[in-house]
């Protein structure tokens, strides 16, 4: 139950991180684009080093094209990016990839941000990992713990076994039921009641065969004299006939 507990746990732990991070990257390109249009004019300079440094150190791909269709700056000259994506969020598959992107459209210019979802799949899969990560490091503990605690509860249960194993067959005295747990302590004591039934059921079948032998031992004894006395009175009248 702790394993299955825990691997449903966190296969939901790692879709909702996995979910979150997905919403998280999406809000960070949309505020890049943003900060890109308010930080650069309409025509940027490609070999600005301060813009070009500022946008490589994140893991996204910057485009812009002037509104006639001119790539004026890319981070990664490599990757071309369609011009006609649409608006705001979108998915975007490339020669050399599947690619996250947001498009933002602005007078005389647009501003491309692009995410590999490569990339993105690795990152969201770290943080994933990471939201789950305390579970499973906690889940064989809590597994060590919960097998302890039932050995320990089933200790007194196995003194009990032991004990009803090592009696004879004629030993039908109750069993000490103070040291069960109060979950099995029922069991004991209704099992104790079948031992005290049938120690007085054997009782009552002793006390019947010794009353039963005493009342048959007189006319037995009379039978008894009645054989011996007809044997006598055979061989009486055999020596008498000369046989």
């Amino acid at each position: 139950s702790v394993l299955c507990g825990t691997l449903v746990q966190g296969t939901h732990a790692y879709r909702g991180a996995r979910a979150a991070a997905d919403d998280q990257f999406d809000y960070q390109m949309q505020q890049l684009a943003i900060s890109i249009a308010q930080g650069i004019s309409a025509i940027p300079d490609p070999r600005s080093p301060t813009l070009a440094a500022d946008i490589r150190n994140f893991d996204f791909i910057v485009q812009v094209w002037t509104i006639g269709g001119v790539r004026v700056f890319a981070t990664e000259p490599r990757v071309l990016i369609s011009l006609e994506t649409p608006d705001g969020l979108a998915d975007w598959s490339g020669q050399d990839g599947y690619y996250r992107i947001v498009t933002l459209r602005e007078p005389g210019r647009v501003i491309q941000v692009a995410q590999d979802q490569a990339i993105r799949s690795r990152l969201a899969g770290q943080f994933a990992w990471r939201a789950i990560m305390p579970g499973a490091l906690w889940a064989p503990l809590v597994l060590l713990v919960g097998l302890w605690l039932v050995d320990r509860a089933l200790r007194p249960l196995r003194r009990v076994r032991e004990q009803v194993a090592e009696r004879r067959a004629d030993d039908l005295s109750p069993i000490d039921d103070s040291a069960l747990p109060d979950e099995i302590r029922p069991v004991i004591s209704e099992f104790n009641g079948l031992l005290a039934r049938l120690k007085s059921a054997f009782d009552t079948q002793g006390r019947f065969v010794a009353d039963a032998a005493h009342e048959l031992r007189t006319p037995l004894t009379a039978l008894r004299l009645q054989i011996q006395s007809l044997a006598r009175q055979i061989d009486g009248r055999a020596a008498d006939d000369g046989i």
